[in-house]
């Protein structure tokens, strides 16, 4: 199983709740404190440095800035999407040339960021060495779904 995947099944095997059977239950806590903590795990690797930080503080700020207000005085912004949200700028021009201005610097920050993601998804693309804890067929609830066989096939025995 590859570390992308152990992040999949930690975020879907609370979907099997619902499922009953105590040896079943019983598999499926193990495995989900497993996945959970490799999970964690993992994402310490994309952890933002203080400097990073830094920038970001400043990226935001400048965006508040140059950002069309409301009435009220609060920065602009509209959906772009997936729950993201963009800043709606007065002069985006001038948004982009101080953003640069920014960027060069926070040119050595900004690089160690790209490496460190890039780095990250190399991780994320590897075999895991965490061993789950296996469960035999026969303990599977009869009223399993596709859609939740499909979040343990690589548990089962």
């Amino acid at each position: 199983m590859k570390n992308n995947e152990i992040i999949t099944l930690a975020n879907e095997l609370p979907i099997l709740g619902n499922l009953t059977g105590a040896k079943f239950a019983y598999a499926i806590a193990k495995n989900q404190d497993i996945a959970t903590r490799e999970a964690k795990h993992l994402s310490e690797g994309l952890k933002s440095t203080p400097e990073y930080e830094e920038y970001e503080k400043k990226r935001i700020a400048l965006c508040e800035e140059l950002s069309k207000k409301d009435e009220s005085g609060k920065a602009m912004m509209i959906p772009i999407g997936n729950g993201v949200s963009r800043y709606v700028f007065e002069d985006e021009k001038a948004f982009n040339e101080e953003l640069a201005k920014l960027g060069k610097e926070y040119k050595e920050v900004l690089d160690a960021r790209k490496k460190q993601e890039e780095d990250y998804n190399k991780l994320l693309e590897e075999e895991s060495t965490v061993e789950f804890f296996k469960m035999d067929q026969d303990i599977i609830p009869d009223n399993i779904t596709v859609q939740q066989m499909n979040i343990i096939k690589n548990l089962i025995n």
